[in-house]
């Protein structure tokens, strides 16, 4: 009968907490630059009426949150993707910050 065992380094990942080998990939420079522009145009939509007040506020925090962790000492990539994809559900009546939610999306992602 064969045995099966869980490797130790992937179970001690997931009880303490620490980043995965696949959330550990490097960021690419660029997503920076790309989550403060998106920022920016969270705050531009929601003044042009393009977002009502409500969502650009919940969007605005969403992207704080990428851009946070795209801040920390080591990024977890995952993260940034997930609050990514919550930003394009709130945006989604304003096309404009949809395309450039989906422009960070294909640079985080290569």
């Amino acid at each position: 009968m064969a045995e099966f065992t869980i490797g130790t380094e992937q179970d001690n990942d997931v009880r303490d907490g620490a980043p995965s080998r696949s959330d550990s990939r490097e960021l690419d420079p660029g997503v920076l630059a790309q989550l403060t522009a998106l920022r920016s145009l969270v705050d531009r939509a929601v003044g042009t009426h393009d977002l009502d007040q409500a969502a650009g506020s919940r969007l605005a925090a969403v992207v704080d949150s990428a851009n946070a962790e795209a801040l920390a000492p080591t990024p977890r990539v995952e993260r940034i993707e997930a609050d990514l994809v919550d930003a394009k559900g709130i945006a989604a009546g304003a096309p404009t910050v949809v395309a450039v939610i989906e422009g960070v999306v294909m640079t985080l992602t290569g």
